[in-house]
């Protein structure tokens, strides 16, 4: 979903995916940018943005790791691999698309280290995808200090979680203050009146030019991929969420 019918939101800078025909005029190959996914609030959105995000960047040909720093290995799972793949190793789905998966190794490796960026320092990917766990530990702070720029999926609606908003502003301060970031709104159902009135008291808290002006919206397939370990624009390219990614992914190319 692009918000560029709405007043409240950063207005629309970008051409939808839908619209491109040729998506190589827009890749801007040999730039690496890592990208730490993070809340400590669950059930926002975070895993199914690093998951679909990935793929949309490799769909794109874009040279793409999804790292699962969490220990409840969801995004591992969600790709479709199963216990006995998660090692420390990347597991290759395509020329362009490859797989950290959660693992023992993979966290013990982050705490002796102390450094994740000490073990991305030898892969060769344009973008890395960091699934972050639910809480600001370690492993998360070690994902923020590694990072280039950071994404905060944030659920439609709930309000409490503007408030948790405070301490993760103040981990990425504290663990990497140069790391840039943007709120990605989810779970947005344009029908209830409660949308509008979050995302101005949203826009209040933070500032419009803190939101990304795509949104995920309320896509029954975006809960059903995970179920047969897919991404969403391998499930249902047509669905909204394999859209709303889309355009998402178009908007981080225009960071760069």
């Amino acid at each position: 979903m692009i918000f560029s019918n709405s007043k409240l939101l950063p207005k629309r800078i970008y051409i939808s995916y839908l619209s491109i025909s040729n998506y190589n005029k827009f890749k801007k190959k040999g730039v690496v940018m890592i990208i730490p996914i993070i809340n400590q609030k669950g059930g926002v959105g975070k895993t199914t943005t690093a998951v679909n995000l990935a793929s949309r960047f490799a769909k794109m040909e874009h040279k793409t790791l999804l790292i699962d720093l969490d220990p409840q290995a969801n995004a591992t799972i969600g790709v479709g691999l199963n216990s006995q793949e998660r090692a420390f190793t990347n597991v290759d789905f395509s020329e362009y698309l490859s797989v950290m998966p959660s693992s023992k190794e993979l966290s013990f490796k982050v705490l002796e280290n102390d450094s994740l960026k000490n073990i991305l320092k030898e892969e060769d990917f344009e973008f890395i995808l960091i699934d972050c766990p639910p809480t600001l530990n370690h492993l998360s702070i070690n994902a923020l200090t590694a990072g280039d720029f950071a994404i905060i999926p944030l659920r439609s609606g709930d309000y409490y979680s503007l408030f948790g908003l405070k301490d993760i502003f103040s981990t990425i301060e504290s663990s990497n203050s140069n790391l840039d970031f943007k709120i990605l709104v989810t779970n947005i159902d344009e029908r209830r009146s409660i949308t509008s009135h979050f995302i101005k008291k949203l826009i209040g808290t933070v500032g419009k030019e803190k939101l990304f002006s795509t949104g995920i919206r309320i896509d029954t397939k975006l809960s059903e991929a995970p179920f047969i370990g897919k991404a969403i624009d391998l499930y249902d390219a047509n669905s909204k969420g394999s859209i709303d990614y889309g355009d998402l992914a178009m908007e981080i190319l225009n960071l760069n």
